[in-house]
């Protein structure tokens, strides 16, 4: 894939330079606070908040999973501690979802950019 989005920019620069000088991608940090700038960004707020929230729950849960004297209170800790490590997980997939989103959204509005300097061009 990598040689072909390759020769797609060559094309691209050959015809129009300034129209790939806003391609960069965003570093990992950029794409991450993205979702806290966008039309939901309360949700995603409220799932970092809750994705800490079950970290700390599960630090919790292992300590007093390693204190439990009676096998019953092991289990049950063991049982806080894994409940908390699937919410964890689930909720940092459904974040890495959202990132995946607006990654594919601005390569939708890139490709539309492209379609319209195309058709401007064959109006010309």
């Amino acid at each position: 894939m990598n040689a072909f989005d390759d020769t797609v920019r060559e094309a691209l620069r050959a015809e129009d330079d300034d129209l790939l000088k806003d391609f960069s991608e965003p570093n990992m940090l950029n794409q991450a606070l993205s979702t806290l700038r966008r039309g939901t960004r309360w949700i995603n707020a409220l799932g970092m908040v809750f994705t800490f929230v079950f970290f700390g729950l599960q630090i919790w849960c292992a300590v007093r999973f390693f204190n439990a004297t009676e096998v019953q209170h092991m289990i049950a800790w063991a049982t806080g501690f894994l409940f908390c490590a699937l919410a964890v997980a689930m909720l940092k997939m459904w974040f890495w979802m959202q990132m995946d989103k607006y990654v594919v959204l601005r390569e939708i509005k890139r490709l539309e950019l492209q379609v319209a300097k195309l058709a401007a061009r064959d109006r010309a």
